[in-house]
This record gives structure tokens, C-alpha cells and sequence, in this order.
């Protein structure tokens, strides 16, 4: 695999494992603790309002999960929010790409006595 399709691999099962986690969370725990809580004799009162309002926000922030854990989209949106971060970010990456490129062709290989070594001098 290369290694673009292995990062957008790995970011697909984070925003997988979130997705899992996050109505585990926001609704299965609360109205688990709610649904317990008299078999223990508890008065929770005004508290099992709590569950009520993470169950109705889940399907509103759930989206916002996948845009922020998968890259392309993050970066899209941080460049609609604040262009001057997401420049100086691919500015500082283009930089260090020809840094690299250039002191790649100052190197120079010369084969040595045998033919199937070569020595690197700079």
C-alpha cells in the first residue's frame, strides 16, 4: 500500500472507533445510569434531564467528529476559518521539500575500487 492510501486508511477506522465511541457516551451510558439508578434506590431528580439533551445533541455533533478526525476535510475547514494558518502550514512544508531536494543533488556518488560498492562524499 502506499503510504497516502495507509494514512487515509488509519484515519477511516479513527473515525470509525469514534463514531463507536461516542454514542456509547452520549447515550447508552446516561440512560444505562438512568434505568440503574432505582434498583440502587437513587434519586437522580433534575440530573436525568442530562440524558434527555446528549441523546438529542449525538446526531448533531456526530458529523462533526468525521470532519475533524479525516485530514482533508479538517484542512478545508480550518481554510475557510483562518486561510493564514493553512498557508503558512504548506509554505513551511513546500520550504522543507526543496531543502531536501537541493542537498540531495549536492551529494555525489563515486564508485569505489570495487564495482559493487559506492562511496557518498559531499
Amino acid at each position: 500500500m502506499s503510504s497516502k492510501t495507509r494514512t487515509l486508511q488509519l484515519q477511516l477506522f479513527r473515525a470509525l472507533v469514534g463514531q463507536t465511541c461516542l454514542p456509547m457516551f452520549m447515550m447508552y451510558m446516561p440512560i444505562g445510569f438512568m434505568f440503574s439508578c432505582p434498583y440502587f434506590d437513587l434519586q437522580l431528580g433534575a440530573v436525568t434531564n442530562y440524558q434527555t439533551v446528549m441523546a438529542q445533541l449525538y446526531p448533531g455533533i456526530d458529523p462533526f467528529l468525521l470532519l475533524f478526525l479525516i485530514d482533508s476535510y479538517r484542512k478545508t475547514i480550518l481554510s475557510a476559518i483562518c486561510p493564514k494558518f493553512i498557508y503558512r502550514k504548506q509554505l513551511q512544508t513546500s520550504v522543507s521539500q526543496v531543502e531536501m531536494s537541493t542537498n540531495w543533488n549536492k551529494s555525489r556518488v563515486t564508485p569505489s575500487l570495487s564495482s559493487s560498492v559506492f562511496i557518498s562524499s559531499n
